[in-house]
């Protein structure tokens, strides 16, 4: 098996996004929803594992949309941080009544949410089944 650019971009892309747009846990646990087979924990072993099976050089063929070349220690430090993060919100803090569902908050940017955040209205709660695009929200 053969891991290629394509791949390697989104994993870094990934990273990029828990970083500057939204925690990785509530994109992790709309995941849980496309298949029964799906859980939290499988979703972020696999992510780990696919992660962290590239080496250095590798990841240093990969440029970043300003052009820089991502330090394979920073990017396991990040995600290091995030899977970690993800899996703290998906096993104590998701509202399981809503499995499957991506939070999104007034700005429609996804956000952690509890059952609280979701009863006040601070989330909203949408079901994804095709993750190839943008969600758009239809109220």
């Amino acid at each position: 098996w053969t891991r290629n650019l394509p791949l390697r971009g989104s994993l870094l892309r990934a990273i990029s996004h828990s970083e500057r747009y939204a925690p990785l846990g509530p994109l992790v646990w709309a995941v849980t929803g496309k298949a029964s087979d799906l859980t939290p924990p499988v979703v972020l072993r696999g992510m780990r594992a696919n992660a962290f099976g590239y080496s250095p050089e590798e990841i240093e063929t990969v440029r970043m949309e300003d052009g820089s070349k991502p330090e394979w220690g920073r990017v396991r430090e990040i995600l290091n941080v995030a899977l970690k993060a993800a899996a703290d919100y998906c096993e104590n803090v998701a509202p399981i009544a809503y499995n499957g569902c991506l939070f999104i908050d007034e700005n429609e940017v996804p956000v952690e949410a509890d059952e609280n955040a979701v009863a006040n209205g601070q989330a909203t709660p949408i079901t994804i089944r095709d993750f190839s695009g943008i969600p758009v929200v239809h109220t």
